[in-house]
């Protein structure tokens, strides 16, 4: 009965992990392409010759 309890508590912890896993990868890639646009817009108004 213990062994069962453990290897549910463990399979929990790990499907939790995935998860957490899967939001931060998503905030991650959210970070990347808003990094991504801000460095395009830097290239964008240099081409331009935009002033500061």
């Amino acid at each position: 009965m213990a062994n069962a309890k453990a290897q549910d508590y463990f399979r929990r912890a790990e499907e939790t992990l995935k998860v957490a896993n899967a939001r931060s990868g998503a905030v991650m890639m959210e970070l990347l392409a808003q990094v991504q646009a801000y460095a395009a817009l830097a290239v964008a108004a240099e081409t331009l010759d935009v002033q500061d």
